[in-house]
């Protein structure tokens, strides 16, 4: 990616993205929050503040408003990037100050929690192996 497309991205970034965006950090001391069915987030461990003794996960709703695929114009033609490989690039701006653990960043979405009916339903969709 050129020096121009990372500040069309960044640009997109600051001017479309980051007014819309929640980042929740997420510790012991609070419920885990809800988060909408089928939603796509991104998640990363943030490393321990001076005060705090160990890791905290933070997530990241990604917008369902915007469009999953920016189109970034170049040379050779147009790239397509992923919404959650923006956020994931601009981290930073959503947790000044902070710094991160390592690499451990990842987009996931969330599943709505699945009920089973009858004991058969139960078996074919444990993950143990027992019977």
């Amino acid at each position: 990616m050129t020096d121009s497309q990372r500040k069309a991205l960044s640009a997109f970034f600051a001017e479309a993205v980051l007014p819309v965006l929640t980042p929740l950090a997420i510790d012991v001391s609070r419920p885990f929050p809800l988060l909408s069915s089928l939603s796509l987030n991104v998640a990363v461990l943030l490393d321990a503040a001076a005060a705090e003794s160990d890791y905290r996960l933070a997530i990241v709703q990604v917008p369902a408003g915007l469009a999953r695929l920016v189109r970034i114009a170049g040379a050779d033609g147009a790239t397509f990037i992923p919404l959650e490989e923006i956020i994931r690039a601009h981290l930073a701006q959503l947790f000044p100050g902070r710094r991160f653990c390592s690499r451990r960043r990842c987009a996931w979405r969330a599943m709505p929690k699945w009920n089973s009916t009858t004991k058969a339903d139960a078996r074919n969709w444990s993950w143990s192996s027992a019977s």
